[in-house]
């Protein structure tokens, strides 16, 4: 089953409504909190499961922290480099892309069933865009009966695409669909004895074929944040974003 980030809240000082999840001004958040996966989890997973979690094993974490951290990543993740009264709603990531579900549909889906230009499993992706759809049509909802509350749409979908459409542009590896940097792509088997890991996960969009790299995980904060202008841009340059 899969399943994905359903709120991420972040506390500060603003009482507006947005227009089609675009907040009228940039504000400075202090804290944040967030309700989601293993997409957006900083460490609940290995506190509850301890070494049972297969995120405490190497190589997790190798590139920012050093260590196994509880992040499914190599180093940090999306809610570390999003600083967003506010409440923002990540959608459907294309979930055809994704390097596990590419590798557990192999051989079952004939050609007609990839998209041409990513390679990626078309129903799968046709799934993701209709709920985001519907997502986005609720949100609508929500703003008018909470005018006091910022409710800002976090397109994953186009962010994580833009990254798979043109990979050479932000710096990865020119594979579409994308490919695992540990593991063979089943993210269960990153970090198993006898798995390999990437020389350089920076070059790759999927960590784990499910999870993120650090990278990567940047890229996309930094898309949402410009779309959903709700930093500022000096905070934007701060996490690396162009």
């Amino acid at each position: 089953m899969l399943c994905f980030p359903l709120l991420v809240f972040a506390a500060a000082g603003a009482d507006n409504v947005v227009d089609d999840g675009v907040c009228p001004s940039q504000t400075q958040f202090a804290r944040i909190f967030s309700f989601g996966d293993s997409l957006t989890d900083t460490g609940n997973a290995l506190r509850i499961l301890g070494a049972r979690a297969w995120i405490s094993r190497p190589p997790y974490g190798e590139t920012f922290f050093g260590h196994p951290s509880g992040r499914a990543s190599d180093g940090r993740i999306m809610i570390h480099f999003i600083g967003a009264r506010t409440v923002l709603v990540p959608g459907m990531i294309p979930m055809g892309c994704e390097p596990q579900l590419l590798a557990q549909y192999n051989g079952s889906i004939d050609a007609g069933g990839y998209d041409p230009e990513t390679g990626c499993i078309t129903w799968l992706n046709d799934l993701a865009v209709l709920h985001n759809r519907e997502l986005r049509r609720t949100l609508k909802v929500l703003r008018q009966a909470h005018p006091g509350t910022y409710i800002v749409y976090a397109d994953l979908y186009r962010a994580i695409t833009d990254l798979i459409v043109s990979p050479g542009r932000y710096g990865f590896i020119s594979e579409r669909p994308p490919v695992a940097c540990c593991g063979d792509g089943m993210a269960a088997s990153c970090g198993a004895a006898g798995m390999t890991v990437c020389g350089d996960p920076s070059e790759y969009v999927s960590w784990d074929g499910v999870h993120f790299t650090e990278a990567a995980n940047r890229r996309i904060a930094c898309a949402v944040l410009e779309r959903a202008r709700v930093v500022t841009d000096a905070r934007r340059r701060r996490i690396g974003c162009d």
